[in-house]
């Protein structure tokens, strides 16, 4: 790995910084705050960043993301995804349902990210801007799935399927999934593909958000085909997930009643079969999963409902069945994208508050620290 070197910014200049991209594209108009106010949006948002044993400062995103995904592909990380603003409406809309699309802009660029170097590249951008996809690797290809379009939350959820070709830079439409979802629990088994959970475009009356969903679908590489798996116990979206050893793990989440869940359960594909696992020592909702060093490291989220993010870095021992706590992240954040190259783990975008605040945050950990 390359030397980290950090350069101290005051705080003030700091923050500004980090408002920039976001709050350009604000205005203070009656109809804005009302915005604000029905979805609970904050406004400033300022992150909170403190020295963390493990943890160091990356190259920042080219442009700031809420809800961005990653994968690496040989020692290579590739960046999908995200919400780059909210756009906020000029006059009320009169269309059913307004009350539950407020107009996002979502990103269509698709970036890697060389850990040796520090460097992103622009690649061929996805074929439409989405945001809280899934995404995963299968053979050295990189697969899109669901996933939000145009507007906040439940407004506009999608059924694409896109697999990028590495070695060829191009982009190419699947057979979309059986169900519109985003803010799924997605990992590669084998020669299949599990999609778990997830906000799926059923929205109650009155309210802003799709459902949260139990249904969990699997794609076979080798047939072409999707297919219905056994559906987890519960509905859960915005759901931290990981691959260990031949299983699927799910943490954490949301749904109707609450934004951080606790519970945790465990496939198994050969006996289509959920089982519970300990549940995680801090609940979260928007927290990410990943795998390395022989554990599954469960990092930041929060409770939206509560105004929460949290800094946790929760590591899960499958063999034990046991949690410990590792040094908290540099940044609180929910909503970014996470993955590893060997022991270390990278995260970028994400918002440090509750709720929607795009960053260009990027910082790594070394999943050996705090052993």
């Amino acid at each position: 790995m390359r030397p980290h070197h950090r350069t101290w910014v005051p705080l003030g200049i700091l923050a500004t910084l980090f408002l920039v991209p976001v709050v350009a594209a604000f205005t203070d108009s009656t109809l804005e705050s009302k915005v604000r106010r029905q979805f609970g949006l904050p406004h400033p948002c300022i992150p909170r960043t403190a020295d963390s044993p493990g943890w160091s400062e990356e190259p920042s995103l080219p442009g700031a993301l809420d809800e961005p995904r990653a994968v690496t592909v040989d020692g290579k990380i590739y960046l999908a995804g995200g919400i780059t603003e909210i756009v906020f409406p000029d006059q009320e809309s009169r269309d059913p349902g307004a009350d539950a699309k407020v107009p996002i802009r979502s990103a269509r660029a698709f970036r890697s990210y060389d850990p040796g170097t520090g460097d992103y590249e622009n690649l061929p951008p996805m074929p439409e801007g989405l945001n809280h996809i899934g995404l995963a690797v299968h053979d050295r290809n990189i697969y899109v799935m669901g996933g939000h379009g145009r507007f906040l939350a439940g407004g506009d959820v999608r059924r694409n399927f896109f697999r990028y070709t590495v070695a060829g830079r191009r982009w190419e439409r699947l057979s979309p999934m059986p169900t519109a979802r985003g803010a799924s629990g997605v990992a590669v088994l084998g020669d299949k593909l599990y999609v778990a959970g997830g906000l799926d475009a059923a929205r109650p009356p009155g309210k802003p958000l799709g459902t949260a969903t139990d249904a969990v679908e699997v794609f076979d590489f080798d047939r072409g085909r999707w297919a219905q798996a056994a559906p987890m116990s519960r509905p859960r979206e915005h759901v931290a997930a990981a691959e260990f050893d031949g299983h699927l793990y799910v943490f954490g989440g949301r749904d109707r009643k609450d934004d951080a869940l606790s519970d945790a359960e465990r496939y198994d594909p050969k006996r289509d079969r959920w089982d519970p696992v300990a549940p995680l020592q801090i609940p979260t909702g928007g927290g990410a999963a990943v795998t390395a060093g022989g554990g599954i490291f469960v990092m930041g989220g929060g409770d939206d409902r509560a105004s929460k993010v949290t800094d946790a870095v929760q590591r899960y021992d499958p063999a034990s069945g046991s949690w410990s706590q590792r040094p908290p992240m540099r940044t609180p954040r929910h909503g970014f994208a996470a993955t590893n190259v060997g022991r270390t783990i990278f995260t970028f975008g994400g918002s440090p508050c509750a709720k929607f605040a795009a960053s260009h945050t990027a910082e790594s950990f070394d999943s050996e620290v705090g052993e």
